[in-house]
């Protein structure tokens, strides 16, 4: 998604890769990748102040 989002112009502000979680809603399982998704949120929330 970053090369497409980088063309029309939006500032990427941070990543999170999940990797071996291939079921349907089977993230949320992932205590690291939660934690992750939820800093990121807050990050992009701040930029947008």
């Amino acid at each position: 998604m970053k090369a497409p989002l980088k063309a029309l112009g939006y500032e990427i502000i941070g990543e999170l890769s999940v990797f071996r979680i291939f079921d349907k809603a089977k993230v949320k399982n992932d205590e690291r990748a939660m934690d992750d998704a939820y800093k990121l949120g807050q990050k992009l929330a701040n930029e947008l102040k």
